[in-house]
């Protein structure tokens, strides 16, 4: 229809030289018209809409998603957001319907799907495949209402183990989704100056 198109490949982590990891397993491609972007992110379906959880590799993502899995709340998308606009609304399109767990994640789970394999990119985590397992993967775009950055404290005494949640300030949420954004070409000054106004609209209205 004349718009510029974004292919989406959720794969196993950030777009960039990593696209190809995990022998291409999680490629879903999926046609969005422009403007859609990505966040490292994992997202599941509540009763609200749609929550997310963005961070940096390592913050908990997965593990939170499969959390909420384990309560009843269906997963969305594992490590890649993809946030449009529709109806005057932000939504979250869905990803692959599979979590990168390690082990010990997974097994208090007790879903009756397994991992299908180790994870190339680091081998104490397995791929659950969440494909036919009941109420498990939601596979059409929902309302998006919430975003939680996710952040490890360390105190005196190591990783704090109570979470803490505050409410970000408009500037700090717009820098976090900035952070925590993929793109493609960093020297696309246009594609990053709508990446950035998009950004701080869904900061303004998530």
């Amino acid at each position: 229809d004349g718009h510029p198109q974004m292919l989406v490949y959720p794969f196993e982590s950030q777009l960039g030289t990593r696209l190809v990891a995990d022998e291409l397993s999680s490629m879903f491609p999926a046609k969005y018209r422009w403007p859609v972007f990505a966040l490292h992110a994992s997202a599941v379906l509540t009763p609200f809409g749609v929550a997310a959880f963005m961070g940096a590799a390592g913050a908990g993502k997965s593990t939170l998603a499969s959390v909420f899995l384990a309560a009843g709340y269906p997963v969305l998308a594992d490590d890649c957001v993809v946030v449009d606009r529709a109806g005057g609304r932000f939504i979250a399109r869905p990803g692959y319907p599979g979590l990168r767990l390690r082990e010990d994640a997974w097994r208090r789970l007790g879903r009756e799907s397994t991992p299908s394999r180790r994870v190339t990119q680091d081998p104490q985590k397995r791929r659950l495949n969440l494909a036919g397992v009941p109420d498990a993967f939601v596979a059409e775009a929902r309302p998006l209402c919430r975003i939680y950055a996710l952040a490890r404290h360390e105190g005196p005494e190591g990783w704090h183990p109570d979470p803490d949640v505050e409410l970000l300030s408009w500037r700090d949420a717009v820098m976090s989704l900035l952070h925590c954004a993929l793109r493609l070409d960093l020297d696309d000054r246009t594609r990053s100056a709508r990446q950035f106004s998009f950004y701080q609209d869904v900061a303004a209205e998530v």
